[in-house]
């Protein structure tokens, strides 16, 4: 066995092995070990309990954008008015979605606030709820869950 030498990174180099880039000794990892732990949030906490939280928000995510999407052809064809009051309506269900989601996947405070204030800025407020749609997928599919196009099934739990 190699002695406890500290690896030191120099100009060039590349760290190759997962172990060093947690900067542990080889012996100390567990090799081919499946962890079966709910997914966590960007917090750390556990999804576990969660996610029909996160499947929830998500699903009104993915109907805020449509309504979003609806709002615009309803503003082109009936008029600004109904565009405006299609467009409300979709910002409403976006941001109980929004706010859902983020609970669930234990986002703080601050996190929903900027999310909430993001949602408004007509483009930005589209991008970061494809965002947040990603994320929620990645979490929800970690987690067993089954997630198709209008989001995760209620009774769709892998496993």
């Amino acid at each position: 066995m190699a002695p406890n030498v500290p690896l030191q990174r120099t100009v060039g180099s590349r760290r190759s092995s997962s172990a060093v880039e947690r900067n542990c000794e080889p012996h100390q990892r567990e090799e081919n070990t499946m962890v079966t732990q709910p997914p966590s949030g960007p917090s750390g906490v556990s999804l576990g309990r969660g996610l029909a939280q996160v499947a929830s928000g998500q699903r009104l995510i993915i109907y805020g954008i449509l309504l979003n999407l609806l709002s615009l052809i309803v503003k082109a064809t009936a008029g600004n008015v109904a565009g405006l009051a299609a467009a409300i309506v979709a910002t409403v269900v976006a941001l109980v979605g929004l706010f859902r989601l983020a609970s669930g996947m234990g986002y703080a405070v601050g996190w929903r606030v900027l999310l909430a204030v993001l949602m408004v800025i007509p483009l930005i407020g589209l991008i970061t709820l494809v965002v947040l749609n990603s994320r929620a997928t990645k979490a929800l599919r970690a987690g067993g869950y089954r997630v198709g196009l209008l989001g995760a099934s209620r009774r769709a739990v892998s496993g």
